[in-house]
């Protein structure tokens, strides 16, 4: 029994310290000014790994899931072509002190996770990083 209510109180803190974490997302040339098409990358600015799940339309009109993704801290990694200007983003650090959700939700791996909508600017295709900040 005191190993449980241990075990639960670890469970409680580090509920209780979770952080949310910010975002924000720049647009790259791309050799194509007149294209439609957004190429999604994805960049991880903290201090230690991130898993990132996403949800967006594909280039097919198909609305796709992917993750989650483990990014290291400071890499960029490709997460997919979108035809439109929104997708949704769910993440969380390995130690899942801080995390990136918002009203919104999809479901991965048979789970519903709450998730941000992150919306770019409207007709502009191209090469779009979205970077993950810690603080």
């Amino acid at each position: 029994m005191k190993i449980l209510i241990a075990l639960f109180s670890v469970l409680t803190m580090n509920i209780a310290h979770a952080e949310i974490g910010t975002i924000e997302s720049y647009n790259s040339p791309s050799v194509d000014e007149d294209e439609k098409i957004v190429h999604l990358y994805l960049q991880n600015n903290c201090n230690q790994e991130v898993f990132i799940a996403t949800r967006s339309q594909n280039p097919n009109q198909v609305w796709e899931t992917k993750g989650y993704m483990r990014v290291y801290p400071g890499q960029v990694i490709p997460a997919g072509d979108m035809i439109n200007n929104i997708y949704y983003l769910n993440a969380f650090t390995g130690d899942h002190r801080v995390n990136w959700e918002g009203e919104h939700n999809f479901e991965i791996r048979g789970r519903t996770v709450r998730a941000l909508l992150v919306e770019l600017p409207k007709d502009y295709g191209g090469n779009w990083t979205t970077v993950l900040y810690c603080y």
